[in-house]
């Protein structure tokens, strides 16, 4: 083996056992759990939105209301619009809720998603493709 080699790995050994803890076995991982750890959504749910072509900024806009209303739902985590970047006429809501019986049910007969659907339905190719989704598994930073 090279001499350079050799002397880089003997250096990143003595780095490695010296930032061990003295206490602490060198072949045990420790694992520290996320300060704030995010509550896991009871559901996902996606919401595939085909506008008719050119419509994409007009629905946008015309989500806005639905998106302010929807944040003071019991339930709410999040929401992410996203357009696509080849399609701009092509957007997607990813939404996270604390509840799937509350999505299914009350959140789907609130006056303003009703009328964001009036509103939307011109704008639109189709009808919007709605998948629930359960989340398997989630890569964060460390």
């Amino acid at each position: 083996m090279n001499e350079r080699i050799t002397s880089a790995l003997l250096s990143l050994s003595v780095l490695f056992f010296a930032c061990q803890a003295p206490d602490a076995p060198t072949s045990e991982v420790q694992q520290v759990p996320p300060a704030a750890a995010e509550p896991v959504p009871a559901v996902i749910v996606t919401v595939r939105y085909q506008c008719q072509p050119g419509m994409g900024d007009s629905f946008l806009a015309t989500s806005e209301p639905l998106l302010a209303e929807v944040r003071k739902e019991p339930h709410f985590m999040s929401i992410s619009v996203l357009r696509d970047q080849n399609d701009p006429d092509r957007i997607v809501f990813h939404e996270r809720w604390a509840d799937k019986d509350y999505y299914l049910g009350a959140h789907g007969s609130t006056p303003h998603l009703g009328a964001f659907m009036e509103a939307a339905m011109p704008l639109l190719a189709g009808p919007p493709e709605i998948v629930l989704w359960d989340r398997h598994s989630e890569l964060t930073r460390p």
